[in-house]
């Protein structure tokens, strides 16, 4: 079950991405690396389509995704 593995996957960093912004807002961390929700939804719906298309080949894919550096004064703007 990869699809929903991947599904999952999005979801538990949409939530720790949520946190992170709050945790910045009250000031109990100083800074956060996060991958924006967005370009993530972009690239699972991507990836699974691919692997949709190709049901008979067995493969792994890797993406590497840019990252936003958030900051309390950041995430105001």
């Amino acid at each position: 079950m990869p699809e929903l593995t991947s599904v999952l996957d999005v979801l538990i960093r949409a939530v720790i991405y949520f946190a992170a912004i709050a945790d910045l807002a009250a000031r109990l961390i100083t800074a956060s690396l996060c991958h924006p929700l967005e370009k993530m939804s972009q690239e699972l719906i991507e990836v699974m389509l691919r692997r949709l298309e190709a049901k008979d080949t067995a493969s792994i894919e890797q993406r590497i995704l840019p990252f936003d550096i958030l900051t309390p004064e950041s995430i105001w703007t």
